[in-house]
């Protein structure tokens, strides 16, 4: 994401405004984590990110991606996949980052470049406490160009997928 806001200005009163809004963001997420629901963390996580970066091309739910960030052209370059905090079977871990979280992350890259969405460069998964950032290269290398991945889902990463692709792929270990 540095890549993608690297345009942008900071002013000593942005440094300043900093706390502010990180302060607000935690009273923001305490309270989902308390009673909100997936789609409310959602908008709070936009809400967040556009005050922090003052753009406007912070996307909820755009096609199928829970939030998608989009330059100034309107090219999709970043997608967050969210998970209530108390989502644990769900959402990724240090120690296994097997779970429905990257499989949505990943099938969503496939879907994008399938529908020539060929410059997303990173891909975040967040329960709004807790943040894995990966980039386009750790996605590619350890998934779509992976061989065993390849033969297990069907996949293949000049654009076809047979109809078993979804099964195989959250089974995909």
């Amino acid at each position: 994401l540095i890549e993608f806001f690297k345009k942008e200005k900071i002013l000593e009163q942005d440094i300043d405004n900093l706390d502010n809004v990180l302060e607000k963001y935690k009273n923001i997420i305490n309270t989902a984590n308390e009673n909100g629901s997936e789609s409310n963390l959602r908008q709070d996580i936009v809400n967040f990110l556009s005050m922090l970066y003052k753009r406007r091309n912070i996307v909820v739910e755009d096609q199928r991606l829970d939030i998608s960030i989009k330059d100034d052209q309107g090219t999709l370059r970043a997608f967050i996949e969210v998970k209530r905090p108390q989502n644990i079977t769900e959402m990724v871990r240090p120690d296994n980052v097997n779970k429905k979280a990257l499989h949505q992350i990943i099938e969503n890259y496939i879907e994008n470049v399938e529908n020539g969405s060929v410059d997303i460069n990173y891909f975040i998964i967040t329960n709004g406490l807790e943040w894995f950032i990966l980039n386009d290269s750790t996605l590619f290398n350890n998934f779509i160009s992976n061989e065993g991945f390849q033969r297990y889902t069907g996949f293949c990463y000049t654009g076809f997928r047979d109809n078993s692709f979804p099964q195989k792929f959250y089974n995909y270990k």
